[in-house]
């Protein structure tokens, strides 16, 4: 401000100040407390301009980032750093660390956010922001053998997302070339033998899990007897779009419709009833469940002379299996368990009832003996 004191007129300087951008930082894995050395993480540095100046205009945005307040950090074999995007009124940069290690335990990382007028106007200033994370990583936890496979969040034991056992810890599968072949070789790992598995490779219903994403590009030839013989490309050496990409399977096993096996028993004469439909073995519901239906599966494994008993409230245990029969009625003289009536559920239907239906069992006894008991003198 200045004031002649020979002329009624005054000259004011005006100063126009650029608003304080909001910094904020998040994390991919979102809500990450404690970080496993070993693995990735990016850091998402959010910057948002609330102004009534048309900021596509009028203003640069610069994002930089650095580690402990050292010198800015740029792209190397352990960062990647996004180009900035912008998205509405907010502008995006994403610091990829390519692998913690224990020295980044409680380094703090920085984003630092300038705004400047794009034209040179003099009475304009730029303003700044800027938000810190500090990182906690522990010691990387053997929780697996590498080379181990499993199925997990699965409704029934035949089916779930892959996961495989990576530098000692569990990952899963990204979906890119995935195919039934690579479906068919991961479930002979697992034991299933059986003809044509049914593959996921988009927003599976297994979910996406909690776990890195190691493999990508898998590709079987078929032949193979087990998954971790197949070439892949294994993390970091690629990206996976979303974590929503990772596969599913359900394996299928080499048993035929109404195939009939016990499990579960102390001796191959007694046990929970399993029958097969669709290349799965399923469970049978004990509703309606009597002698004669325990007499004709006795007969058809082969016990034919004796008792059977059926038993009840899954006496013999429940394994994590479909239902696949209810309302079973058979006569008692059929050879063999697809002559009887009985109400067939579907795969989905099956999958529904298993969490809340008891089972039905078999002993067939005499067929095979136990020991008898002690007989004091």
């Amino acid at each position: 401000l200045t004031n002649d004191a020979d002329s009624d007129s005054q000259e004011y300087e005006l100063i126009v100040d650029l608003p304080t951008p909001d910094v904020v930082i998040t994390t991919d894995p979102p809500n990450t407390d404690t970080l496993i050395e070993g693995t990735y993480i990016d850091l998402i540095c959010t910057v948002t301009i609330s102004s009534a100046i048309d900021i596509d205009i009028y203003l640069n945005v610069g994002i930089e980032w650095s580690r402990n307040g050292n010198a800015p950090l740029t792209n190397t074999s352990d960062y990647t750093i996004s180009p900035i995007s912008f998205i509405s009124n907010q502008y995006i940069s994403t610091l990829r660390i390519e692998e913690l290690i224990l020295s980044d335990n409680g380094a703090t990382y920085s984003c630092s956010a300038s705004l400047q007028p794009s034209l040179l106007f003099g009475f304009i200033r730029g303003s700044n922001g800027n938000s810190s994370i500090t990182l906690t990583i522990e010691e990387e936890p053997l929780v697996c053998e590498d080379g181990d496979v499993r199925l997990v969040d699965g409704a029934i034991e035949q089916e779930g997302r892959p996961e495989v056992c990576f530098n000692g810890i569990w990952g899963s599968i990204c979906r890119y070339s995935w195919n039934t072949i690579d479906s068919y070789v991961l479930c002979k790992t697992l034991g299933y033998d059986g003809p044509s598995p049914i593959s996921y490779t988009y927003y599976s219903p297994f979910g996406s899990g909690d776990v890195p994403v190691v493999w990508n590009y898998v590709r079987c030839q078929g032949w193979e007897q087990d998954i971790n013989d197949c070439s892949k490309t294994l993390y970091p050496s690629f990206s996976c779009y979303s974590t929503y990409y990772v596969v599913g399977v359900t394996c299928k096993e080499s048993c035929v419709d109404n195939d009939v096996r016990l499990v579960g028993g102390d001796f191959n004469n007694e046990g929970t009833v399993e029958v097969c439909f669709g290349n799965l073995w399923g469970l049978i519901s004990q509703d309606g469940w009597t002698e004669e239906d325990a007499k004709v599966i006795c007969n058809q494994i082969g016990y034919k002379r004796g008792i059977a008993q059926p038993k009840y409230d899954s006496f013999y245990g429940k394994p994590k299996k479909t239902i696949h029969l209810r309302n079973v009625n058979c006569a008692g003289d059929e050879n063999s368990f697809s002559e009887c009536t009985k109400t067939r559920l579907s795969l989905y239907s099956g999958k529904l009832e298993q969490a809340n239906t008891v089972v039905a069992g078999v002993d067939c006894i005499y067929d095979e003996p136990t020991e008898p008991p002690c007989i004091e003198n």
